[in-house]
């Protein structure tokens, strides 16, 4: 400990504040996408009791869907900072508890996890890990109803009860949402602090 450089318990301190703080913005965006979610059941039911076109029941669940879904995107984003900060703590505190990692190995960790911010987990084992954390019953609700919206579409077009207009509609808004989100995930793929460093350009244990 005494052969430590200065700033480490600084930068310790530092490490568990900014864990702190996206541990709460983790559970702020899950809860806004709850808040989403019953937003989205209020104005869901109302098309129950009037009449609309379909076209707006898919546009509404458009909106639902791509707000939860960047809710998530960003939930992921925190979950990924808060494994390099717990990557980091781990490190010095088992440099202080046992000497090990080596100060060299942990000045190293934090050129890879905090200075070049790569991921110490894979893509998907962050975007799983969020979807079980409870994204997972968040969107079973909205893409439930889609799927119901889908069907009725078609009953309502193929019984001659709305114009092909009114279908052609409805599909450019759920194209526009399925393009959308797989913009979002090809756009995902490339966000740095969502990747992870070539093994081979990786420092050893």
């Amino acid at each position: 400990m005494t052969e430590d450089p200065p700033w480490l318990k600084e930068y310790y301190q530092k490490v568990n504040q900014e864990k702190n703080v996206n541990l709460q913005r983790k559970d702020s965006f899950t809860n806004w996408a709850l808040v989403t979610l019953l937003g989205f059941f209020a104005i869901y039911g109302q098309f129950f009791l009037i009449t609309l076109p379909p076209f707006i029941h898919f546009g509404a669940l458009a909106i639902a869907i791509i707000l939860i879904f960047r809710f998530y995107l960003r939930s992921c984003i925190s979950f990924a900072d808060i494994r390099r900060q717990n990557v980091l703590r781990r490190a010095i505190e088992s440099h202080w508890i046992h000497g090990k990692p080596s100060m060299k190995r942990i000045e190293t960790l934090i050129q890879v996890f905090d200075i070049e911010c790569w991921s110490p987990s894979p893509l998907r084992r962050v975007l799983w890990t969020q979807l079980k954390a409870g994204f997972i019953v968040i969107f079973l609700a909205p893409v439930l109803a889609l799927v119901y919206e889908i069907i009725r579409l078609h009953v309502l077009f193929f019984t001659f009860m709305i114009p092909w207009e009114i279908l052609l509609i409805s599909y450019g808004i759920l194209g526009f949402l399925v393009i959308y989100l797989l913009y979002e995930l090809i756009s995902i793929r490339h966000y740095q602090p969502l990747q992870m460093k070539v093994r081979k350009t990786q420092a050893k244990k």
